[in-house]
């Protein structure tokens, strides 16, 4: 279920707003929220004129009221957001891009060895 625009007070650009909060959700798990919270009936507004600075992240704004089921809908999800004072960043995700870089470095390295041992073994 949206909330209308009409029904939110005006809202200022700070994230202390008493009635409202915002998050930054990756796009990549946008939909995912999206039903989520219209499966548990929690009111949400996007904001997608005015995007985050890093354009991979979707705005959504919240009733200070559904904070606890909002919060408790992302942990369970495990839904990494961010906040207008953490920088924007997919943690988890890079360690397992970098954790797999290094795994294949440190193969080509021992390929690389063994040919080399076995060049020197054949042709000297």
């Amino acid at each position: 279920m949206l909330i209308n625009i009409q029904n939110l007070k005006l809202m200022k650009p700070t994230i202390f707003d008493r009635d409202q909060y915002r998050i930054y959700v990756p796009f990549r798990k946008y939909l995912l929220l999206e039903i989520k919270l219209i499966d548990a009936g929690i009111g949400y507004y996007i904001d997608s004129e005015m995007q985050h600075t890093t354009s991979g992240y979707i705005r959504f704004y919240f009733n200070k009221n559904d904070e606890d089921a909002v919060d408790k809908l992302l942990k369970e999800n495990e839904i990494q957001t961010t906040d207008d004072f953490k920088a924007p960043a997919d943690y988890l995700y890079n360690r397992k891009i970098y954790f797999f870089a290094i795994i294949l470095a440190i193969a080509l390295f021992v390929i690389g060895f063994i040919l080399l041992e076995a060049y020197y073994f054949l042709f000297t």
